[in-house]
């Protein structure tokens, strides 16, 4: 999946305007970017690059582009 998509696909997780996300963002500056968002974005990875990532390393992500890195060449360009 290229970066762009996945920006994509976690921005309509996140209920923003379509290709606002450009990886720079603080996750604590996204309103809506809470618990439930973390459940959302554990399933959203499991769906779409059948991986299961442990909560305790999304709580240590500070951006999106950090998000982006756990996923590691999952997601390229």
């Amino acid at each position: 999946m290229t970066k762009q998509d996945f920006l994509r696909l976690l921005g309509e997780l996140l209920e923003e305007e379509p290709d606002s996300l450009t990886g720079k963002e603080a996750l604590k500056d996204l309103e809506p970017w809470d618990s439930l968002a973390v459940m959302e974005f554990l399933a959203l990875v499991d769906e779409h690059f059948e991986m299961v990532l442990q909560p305790k390393h999304i709580a240590a992500c500070e951006t999106v582009a950090d998000l982006m890195a756990l996923l590691g060449d999952k997601v390229t360009g």
